[in-house]
C-alpha cells in the first residue's frame, strides 16, 4: 500500500482573504510547504496551490488541531516571482 505524503482537510469558515485555516493535520517542519486543492477534470487529477503553510494551532479541547497558511494572492505571487533569492543558489 502506498503511503500518503499529504493530509486532506476542509477549509474552515475562519479563513479570510489573506489566511486559510484548514482541518488538515500539519506539524513542525511543514512550514513553507504548499496548501493546495486537488481536483479532477476529464479523468486527469490536478493540484493547484492556494496557500503557503505557516503553522498549526490547537483548539482549547486539545483534540482539534488545525493548520493555517497565507493565501496565495496576486501580491504574494508577485513577491515570489520578483524575488531573486527564491529558488536561487545564492
Amino acid at each position: 500500500m502506498e503511503e500518503k505524503e499529504y493530509e486532506t482537510g476542509e477549509v474552515l469558515s475562519s479563513s479570510n482573504s489573506y489566511m486559510i485555516d484548514s482541518t488538515a493535520y500539519a506539524s513542525g517542519g511543514d512550514g513553507g510547504g504548499p496548501m493546495y486543492i486537488e481536483y479532477s477534470l476529464n479523468g486527469t487529477t490536478f493540484r493547484s496551490a492556494l496557500g503557503i503553510y505557516k503553522g498549526h494551532y490547537d483548539q482549547t479541547s486539545k483534540q482539534n488541531r488545525y493548520s493555517t497558511g497565507v493565501r496565495i494572492t496576486t501580491p504574494v505571487l508577485r513577491f515570489y516571482m520578483d524575488n531573486d533569492h527564491i529558488n536561487s543558489n545564492n
